[in-house]
């Protein structure tokens, strides 16, 4: 009796640190993403106002592959304000993905602890 506690009680352990390692490891990498969203939305808008503080006879220059395409001022504003859009749907999508893995790391040591009390009054 002892000996098959003992073995389910490790297996349960090891599976659920390699499910808190697995998830803390996805976590850190949302993150790193969720600041890079952050700083790219933050060099845009910066984009965005030094477009706008050019003069309206000035060209604005746009990247099309390896070369450059002559676009009007308010068509380049409205595609990196679409830009920003996007970046800020990227992010809530990773902290949405951040969340159901921090709810699975929970869940996971829950479990675990259930099974060990659930054990011990056998």
């Amino acid at each position: 009796m002892a000996d098959t506690y003992d073995n389910t009680v490790k297996q349960a352990m090891a599976e659920t640190k390699k499910a808190t390692t697995d998830g803390k490891g996805k976590i850190s990498t949302f993150e790193e993403f969720i600041a890079l969203k952050k700083k790219a939305i933050f060099i845009t808008k910066h984009m965005i106002e030094k477009i706008k503080e050019t003069p309206d006879d000035s060209p604005v220059y746009t990247r099309m592959g390896r070369s450059y395409l002559v676009v009007s001022k308010d068509d380049e504003v409205k595609r990196l304000e679409n830009t920003i859009v996007q970046m800020n749907a990227d992010i809530k999508m990773l902290e949405s993905h951040k969340f159901k893995i921090e709810l699975d790391i929970a869940a996971k040591q829950d479990n675990m602890r259930q099974m060990i009390a659930s054990m011990k009054k056998k």
